[in-house]
């Protein structure tokens, strides 16, 4: 079924306390049926010992390998594992497990099988999210909210709903590993806040270009996962993501067509951070745009506080027995896990 590059990005401190995640999502790539994958984890200049509990993991699970590099990103980490990695064997598909999200069972057979009936280049598919933010349709499951992917009649579609930012499940995202490394070209390294949503752009665009498939699989395949440590309050506050959000609209969209959305965006992020945004990050827009942002968050609240929250129907989620076995472990704790993954602080 061809080789599987996964591939982990992590930055590990004591402060952001990531460890224990990314200690339970190389459990759940380990239990992975696929039989053949490679799980590149690239350690970004962790400053706690997570670089020698990963090389001793690594001891006793051939199929893991450990990279160190210097602090630059999560963009950059991902292609520099990609390069090493594909020096010792090409892949033929590879997809991302970040440090804190999870590969449900048979995630790996499930996007790869889809992609092999199709022929397509590029797959994702349904995802439980144990954070807020995900759009689609949503149901709960004891497990969390389970995200349901939208399908696009064409790669035209799925273009034209990413300059919209009606966001796919990014974290089920996988390619194809010659159309990742020669149409799409990877992550871009100079897009630290925002990244997913970046390639999600760039990999429909070439979709359109080359002619190439896509296509959605009606299953679960991972648990993208909260974490206080992250970084993308930081990345608000100080700006950053507003900037990437430029990068990222200009490779696409100019004139008006680009002011309005990044005016959408700016919106956007107001409706979900507005404390942040109001009293610390200074948008970069006219002092007539930031009056029009202050309106819109304004309204948009107000509507919030009157209008009755629709109740959502419809037929609730039903997990494999496999996969509710798998979350039930993982959500009684570290202790679960066996000896070679456990947390060691």
């Amino acid at each position: 079924m061809g080789k599987v590059f996964v591939i982990t990005p992590v930055y590990c401190t004591t402060k952001n306390r990531r460890q224990r995640l990314l200690l339970e999502s190389l459990y759940s790539v380990r239990l992975q049926s696929h039989p053949e994958y490679l799980h590149v984890v690239v350690d970004d200049g962790s400053t706690d010992d997570t670089k020698e509990v990963l090389e001793r993991i690594a001891q006793s699970d051939p199929r893991l390998m450990v990279l160190s590099k210097k602090n630059g990103g999560s963009s950059e980490a991902v292609n520099f594992g990609i390069q090493k990695a594909a020096e010792l064997h090409p892949p033929d598909y590879i997809t991302l497990c970040h440090s804190d999200d999870l590969l449900l069972p048979r995630s790996l057979d499930h996007r790869v099988q889809l992609a092999e009936e199709t022929g397509a280049d590029f797959i994702f598919s349904d995802v439980i999210s144990q954070s807020a933010g995900m759009s689609g349709k949503a149901d709960r499951t004891e497990f969390g909210q389970y995200n349901k992917a939208r399908t696009f009649e064409s790669s035209q579609m799925l273009f034209d709903s990413q300059l919209d930012h009606v966001r796919i499940p990014y974290m089920s995202m996988l390619w194809r590993g010659k159309f990742f490394m020669n149409q799409v070209k990877g992550y871009d390294p100079r897009i630290t806040s925002a990244e997913d949503w970046d390639i999600a752009l760039r990999t429909a665009k070439q979709l359109v270009a080359t002619g190439s498939k896509h296509a959605t699989l009606g299953v679960a395949t991972g648990v993208r996962r909260s974490n206080k440590g992250g970084l993308e309050l930081q990345n608000i506050v100080d700006g950053t993501k507003e900037l990437c959000y430029e990068m990222i609209l200009e490779k696409h969209l100019s004139g008006r067509r680009y002011t309005e959305a990044l005016e959408r965006e700016y919106r956007l992020l107001w409706q979900r951070y507005p404390g942040l945004l109001t009293f610390q990050t200074p948008l970069r827009g006219s002092l007539l745009h930031r009056l029009r942002v202050r309106t819109d968050h304004a309204l948009w609240r107000w509507q919030r506080l009157v209008r009755p929250k629709k109740q959502k129907r419809g037929v609730k989620p039903v997990l494999e027995p496999l996969v509710q076995e798998f979350l039930k472990e993982i959500d009684a704790g570290a202790d679960t896990l066996p000896s070679g993954t456990r947390h060691t602080q």
